[in-house]
């Protein structure tokens, strides 16, 4: 199986995993609800095992009563010796369902031992803090981790959505040993803002939203009827004419894969797992089929020419 250490851990993960975030039942629409059923989530947790992954990514506020966790839970009985969950604290839902960034050391602490019983361990691979709140010094955040790890309850402390400020900040208490940023195709700015704290902190990146919430995914046609209820609607990315000039990319891409016969997500997936400083790609997926394409990155090479063209395609979109 291919597996990427994490820098300065002992654990070696996937270079796709999956992101558990579509499986929350808040902005996914056709989540079931059943728990109790061999539910299509569970079936995608058991393809992306058989897949090669191990790695799964969650939160706390990944559903509104823990509903990743326990699907977490339910599906990967008898394999937390073969994987490496990672999870975040520092956002939760409240009673009527709005989202709160609490990034307070009473808040992380709690969160944590939430998610702890949630999943039925003891220990947290790896836990991030989601996203600084802007009120809360984001050391005294970090300093909550660091006092996680000490007792024993996550192995090790991470970042998600920070900026390099923030990230450094965080980094004089506890240093993180992966940075969560998005990283796609068309959204790069991110990780490259990021790159003198990786470089000097020799910290791993976890990329999400590589096919940017299933546009790069090519599934979409130009004239898909969009479910209102869909929250897709409220990126640019789905409007108007960033929607027609991002759909000429994806056609530009469709016969990029179909020259090697891969999938668009086979390709888009591998060409970001392939990109410098990248350690691992979240896949959000809500059903078998979806990782299955995904993980399928992790297999062949991609050659120089469609390579090239790749990059001439991104030149062109971003020009």
């Amino acid at each position: 199986m291919m597996r990427r250490w994490i820098p300065g851990t002992d654990l070696a993960i996937s270079p796709v995993a999956l992101g558990c975030w579509p499986m929350s039942g808040i902005s996914s629409l056709g989540v079931d609800d059943d728990l109790s059923a061999p539910t299509a989530n569970r079936a995608t947790v058991k393809a992306a095992l058989e897949a090669g992954l191990n790695h799964f990514d969650t939160a706390f506020s990944y559903g509104f009563d823990g509903r990743s966790d326990r699907i977490l839970k339910r599906a990967l009985a008898n394999q937390w010796d073969h994987v490496v969950v990672a999870s975040k604290v520092g956002s939760h839902y409240t009673a009527d369902k709005q989202r709160v960034l609490d990034a307070s050391p009473k808040r992380l602490l709690d969160q944590a031992d939430q998610i702890r019983l949630r999943l039925g361990v003891d220990c947290i691979d790896l836990l991030y803090l989601h996203a600084p709140d802007g009120v809360t010094p984001i050391e005294q955040s970090a300093e909550a981790l660091a006092q996680l790890q000490a007792a024993g309850k996550i192995r090790y402390a991470c970042l998600s959505n920070a900026s390099l400020e923030e990230t450094m900040r965080f980094a004089s208490v506890v240093r993180p040993v992966l940075l969560q940023p998005y990283f796609n195709m068309l959204q790069q700015d991110q990780v490259h803002c990021l790159e003198p704290a990786i470089e000097k902190l020799n910290c791993g990146v976890a990329a999400y939203w590589p096919l940017m919430k299933g546009l790069l995914a090519g599934k979409l046609s130009r004239d898909h009827a969009f479910d209102p209820a869909d929250r897709r609607l409220t990126y640019s990315i789905y409007q108007g004419t960033e929607w027609e000039r991002n759909q000429d990319f994806v056609d530009r891409l469709r016969e990029i894969a179909a020259s090697l016969d891969w999938s668009i997500p086979r390709l888009v997936v591998h060409w970001t797992m392939m990109q410098p400083g990248i350690t691992t790609v979240l896949c959000g997926a809500k059903r078998p089929q979806q990782i299955i394409e995904s993980a399928e990155a992790m297999t062949g090479v991609l050659p120089e020419e469609q390579s090239k063209a790749i990059e001439q395609a991104i030149a062109d979109r971003l020009c």
